[in-house]
């Protein structure tokens, strides 16, 4: 990701910088610098230009558009805790744009947007909260699944061993934990309709 556009230079000066991501920068863009960390520990860098725009409608419909692009629906036996409806990339990805649209000036993980965003009253206390449990536990399924599966892939089978090997390390009953997950899957996505202010849009 270039700091100043596709077709910029890859070095800049930080005020360059700054001003591309308070001018010009797509909302994507932006989105993309919450989880920013500079090599170079002494160097302080201003996140400050991320919030200074709120997004627009057209912001909006863009960033629908890149979702919708990127969820996988949930089968009976199948589902995708990444890159399933109300999964791990549309709770990140939503937080992150309530988190632009609100002007709240925060940074860094997951939790600690919803913490900003609960922090600043936002949004409602008990849908952040409980979002952040959620995506907790799918946080929890993912480590453990990768530690079953020796893999990156996060798509789990009802009926395959994989699923049970990861509900015991997890100290659950296979169905229990398939029920779970499609549960806090649906959940999710509910009150990510609640917060992402995308689905606002038509």
């Amino acid at each position: 990701l270039r700091p100043s556009g596709s077709s910029g230079p890859l070095l800049v000066t930080l005020e360059n910088f700054y001003e591309y991501m308070n001018t010009k920068a797509a909302a994507w863009e932006r989105q993309s610098y919450f989880k920013l960390r500079p090599l170079d520990q002494t160097l302080e860098i201003d996140l400050s230009p991320l919030y200074t725009r709120r997004l627009s409608d057209e912001d909006l419909t863009e960033l629908k558009q890149i979702r919708l692009k990127l969820l996988k629906p949930t089968t009976d036996s199948s589902l995708d805790i990444k890159y399933a409806p109300g999964g791990l990339i549309d709770v990140e990805l939503g937080v992150q744009t309530a988190v632009l649209n609100s002007g709240v000036e925060a940074s860094g993980s997951t939790v600690e947007l919803l913490h900003a965003l609960k922090s600043e009253s936002t949004a409602s206390n008990e849908i952040v909260s409980t979002l952040e449990s959620r995506y907790l536990f799918l946080r929890q399924v993912e480590l453990a699944h990768r530690l079953v599966t020796q893999g990156s892939e996060l798509l789990i089978h009802f009926d395959r061993p994989a699923l049970n090997d990861t509900a015991q390390i997890l100290g659950q009953q296979t169905e229990a934990l398939w029920n779970q997950l499609f549960n806090t899957l649906s959940v999710n996505s509910d009150q990510l309709k609640e917060l992402d202010p995308i689905y606002a849009t038509t």
